[in-house]
């Protein structure tokens, strides 16, 4: 009788597993046709839709957004441009105009989102990224369906929804990516039992849990690397983000490397002199320091202050009544200030030159005595060196320009139009 219950109860599940599947399958077709269906009353102008639920935030990746829906609009006009997200009632005119001063040639249509809120990370207290993961799924769902699209194109670093955007609209897919929703240092640290943003003490602490937590984000490391091999097209902000998804996502398309654009031309009018430096060694004139950062765990503003102390503390008292710090790169760049960046990613790989014999465009430290001694030789420059560098770091920053990011951005989208 014992043999006989076993095998029913597998025979049960293996049955409930067909029914599961054959459901799927019988929604995603069914999903499929409803999208059809829906697209034909676009009187055949192709749909372009952009997944940026927060899109009327100010943020860097909204500007890239509307920088790139303006460079759509350019090259194909017949193109209808569809923004998943943003507030009830607000017009992306008001938005762009707003927030960034670009002018677009025709209105956007912004769905509203009513699940937008399964994205926020306060919902997810712990397995925050599987939490995320798993609750944008049904937004992305409800955006498919409140507007199928011909193009699905994920600018918020949301990749799990890429394979259902995929499967419920059969809309070609494309992403433009900010920074990896995971990556190897994350992984790293939790190996290593270092204490860090994502690594909490308690977890540091313990041998079972840090083996635990690595199960869990190795898993879901190879996971969210399955999800971005749904993606026709690949675009990264940086040659570090685009050398973390060449890494993760093996099984994608070489992703391609497409520079934000910053808005530089708004600071090349002003003037890279800086009267009120004059005099600064001899014990007048001031120096101002600006620091920007957004306030993040990862971000690691003790470090920065600790650094800053050790500085002054190596200046002396006449020095130190001259010094300005503001809370606040390559706007910087562009405006004539001279950049100290940490050296890690964009600042690293693709902002600033630190070579002087290649023509030095800033500086880059690490730790708490490489960013006090970076100080130090900044201030040690004469007016001739602070100009020829403020001249290098100028021409530098174009490469971040709006048009860059056009020319660049229509070179990766034009695969996905003319597929």
């Amino acid at each position: 009788h014992t043999g006989h219950s076993h095998s029913g109860l597998l025979s049960y599940g293996m049955w409930l597993a067909w029914l599961g599947l054959a459901y799927a399958l019988s929604f995603t077709a069914a999903s499929r046709l409803y999208c059809t269906w829906r697209r034909r009353g676009e009187a055949h102008r192709p749909v372009v839709a952009f997944f940026h639920p927060y899109c009327n935030a100010g943020g860097g990746g909204e500007r890239v957004l509307w920088c790139a829906i303006r460079a759509l609009q350019k090259r194909y006009p017949e193109v209808s441009i569809v923004v998943y997200g943003g507030e009830a009632g607000v017009s992306s005119t008001e938005i762009v105009h707003r927030r960034f001063g670009i002018s677009i040639q025709l209105p956007v249509s912004i769905v509203h989102l009513c699940l937008r809120s399964l994205l926020s990370p306060a919902l997810y207290p712990r397995f925050t990224l599987l939490g995320q993961a798993l609750g944008s799924l049904p937004v992305i769902a409800e955006a498919v369906f409140r507007r199928p699209p011909d193009i699905f194109v994920d600018s918020t670093g949301h990749a799990f929804g890429l394979p259902l955007a995929l499967a419920l609209s059969g809309a070609r897919t494309a992403c433009y990516v900010h920074y990896p929703t995971i990556t190897t240092e994350m992984v790293e640290a939790v190996a290593s039992g270092v204490l860090a943003h994502n690594n909490a003490e308690v977890v540091a602490q313990s041998a079972v849990l840090t083996r635990l937590k690595l199960i869990y984000y190795r898993a879901f490391a190879q996971a969210y690397g399955l999800a971005g091999s749904a993606a026709t097209i690949v675009m990264a902000n940086s040659s570090w983000t685009q050398a973390h998804l060449a890494t993760l996502w093996s099984g994608a398309v070489p992703p391609l490397l497409v520079f934000p654009p910053c808005d530089v031309a708004a600071f090349l009018d002003l003037p890279l002199e800086r009267p009120r430096e004059i005099g600064w060694q001899e014990g007048h004139g001031k120096v101002e320091i600006i620091s920007i950062g957004q306030f993040r765990p990862e971000k690691n503003h003790e470090l920065q202050l600790r650094a800053f102390r050790y500085f002054l503390d190596g200046l002396g008292p006449l020095q130190y009544n001259n010094v300005t710090v503001r809370p606040s790169v390559v706007e910087c760049m562009a405006a004539g200030a001279i950049v100290l960046a940490h050296n890690s990613g964009g600042p690293k790989l693709d902002i600033t030159r630190t070579n002087i014999s290649r023509g030095a465009t800033g500086f880059l430290a690490s730790d708490e005595q490489s960013f006090a001694l970076a100080l130090a030789r900044i201030f040690n420059l004469t007016q001739a060196e602070r100009m020829s560098l403020r001249r290098r770091a100028r021409r530098r920053a174009l490469r971040f320009s709006d048009d860059c990011f056009e020319k660049t951005f229509l070179e990766g989208f034009s695969q996905l139009m003319e597929s």
